[in-house]
């Protein structure tokens, strides 16, 4: 068995086609986390034409696509608080590009590794036990901005393997 496993399915008419995408950004990506002694880390890829159906699914039951942006493409859900197992949640309900979908998949894993780091470091921040107070919604949010800034950085080194052998290739 693989440290770094990766299960995709396809449900409510998501796009298998797509999986090859998924397959190629975690081999990548996985690699990069051998090298840097990332603990395990399993991954179950959705590939969905129903967003918020798969993620209330997982557990999320309360999930909404809509932000203040637009709506989001992907969300990556934890099966374990230390994040040893993972499920990325991708829309595929639409039209594709293909660069686009990449930046998401890679984005999305980004999460899952940051996460399961923050958990071997221990630095996870403590599970909410109420509502939080003003002072740790604050800090919650900075967490969770932080982490979208190193997921797009993470998903820019994806992108930039993929389009430097796109040059060459073509």
């Amino acid at each position: 068995m693989t440290a770094y496993p990766l299960t995709i399915v396809t449900e409510y008419g998501g796009q298998e086609e797509l999986a090859p995408y998924v397959q190629n950004v975690h081999s990548f990506l996985m690699s990069a986390a051998i090298k840097r002694g990332v603990p395990d880390l399993a991954v179950t890829a959705v590939l969905t034409g129903d967003l918020t159906t798969s993620i209330r699914n997982l557990g999320e039951t309360d999930f909404a696509p809509e932000r203040l942006g637009g709506a989001v493409a992907g969300k990556t859900i934890p099966a374990a608080r230390d994040y040893s197992r993972a499920s990325i949640v991708l829309d595929t309900s639409g039209a594709v590009d293909p660069i686009e979908f990449v930046h998401l998949v890679a984005h999305e894993l980004g999460h899952a590794l940051i996460g399961r780091l923050r958990a071997a470091a221990g630095t996870r921040p403590p599970q909410p036990t109420g509502h939080p107070t003003l002072q740790e919604a604050v800090a919650i949010m900075a967490y969770q901005a932080a982490d979208e800034y190193r997921c797009d950085l993470i998903s820019n080194i994806v992108l930039e393997q993929v389009m430097t052998s796109e040059t060459k290739s073509g």
